[in-house]
């Protein structure tokens, strides 16, 4: 055989080759992607019981392996999986420019009564909810920067002392420090001289709950006023990145 006959067979032999890798190549592509989006929807609702946020290079380095389809189109999949399947909404944190994007998770379903519960129950289902949306509301109607003196006069208003367990809504001082707190619905910032704790919105409030639904609340308790009076709360709820929708999240819901 002459050494142009040889190299004809050669490269024929190495296309084949080529042929056979891309197409195996093909085939693992889609089953590799499956395989990833499941992953990461593991990984995400063993996240959930902490609240805690994370980040896309968390997802990369713990559970994402090599693979050529782009982070978006992956995360897209897995959010599909989570509304679908599980109920929740996976949404995204607004951080610093520059800084790796981070999620948290929230329910898409709107809170329905269990036709179980005690009809004659004198308590709300799912107290805390409500306890949430009256600090909430207090700290944004005080523009989202609330002291910690006054949210707590504010509650005693309410007839609810934060140094005494409350008969249905539980140790509140606990629950505003350590639950909101952890699950990101408030953010607590410390003057270190005065020692004085300011309250704000947190991440997970900023997007699971909506401004512009609070302040319609509001309205209807002062009965003869309308959202636009409140000029400050009325802009700031205007620009709210509020990322879940409104049929799936809203104030009445979880009332």
């Amino acid at each position: 055989m002459s050494r142009k006959t040889r190299n004809q067979h050669q490269e024929a032999s190495d296309t084949t080759s080529d042929w056979s890798q891309m197409s195996t190549d093909d085939a693992e592509e889609p089953q590799l992607v499956d395989e990833t989006v499941n992953n990461i929807v593991r990984y995400i609702i063993y996240r959930i019981a902490d609240q805690s946020m994370f980040g896309k290079s968390e997802l990369v380095k713990n559970v994402i392996h090599k693979s050529n389809m782009k982070f978006e189109d992956i995360l897209n999949k897995v959010k599909e999986i989570l509304r679908k399947t599980y109920g929740f909404n996976l949404l995204i944190v607004e951080t610093a420019k520059g800084r790796d994007k981070n999620y948290i998770v929230s329910n898409a379903l709107p809170y329905v009564s269990d036709p179980d519960d005690d009809v004659n129950n004198e308590y709300p289902p799912d107290a805390n909810k409500i306890l949430l949306l009256l600090i909430l509301t207090h700290t944004f109607m005080m523009n989202n920067s609330v002291s910690e003196v006054s949210l707590v006069g504010f509650l005693k208003k309410l007839g609810i002392d934060v140094e005494a367990k409350h008969p249905i809504f539980g140790n509140v001082k606990d629950y505003i420090a350590k639950t909101l707190v952890k699950k990101h619905y408030l953010n607590v910032t410390g003057d270190p001289i005065t020692k004085i704790q300011t309250f704000s919105w947190g991440p997970a409030a900023e997007t699971e709950i909506s401004m512009q639904a609070i302040l319609e609340f509001v309205c209807r308790v002062y009965k003869n006023r309308q959202p636009k009076d409140w000029i400050n709360q009325f802009q700031i709820a205007s620009k709210q990145n509020f990322r879940n929708k409104p049929e799936e999240r809203n104030f009445d819901s979880l009332q």
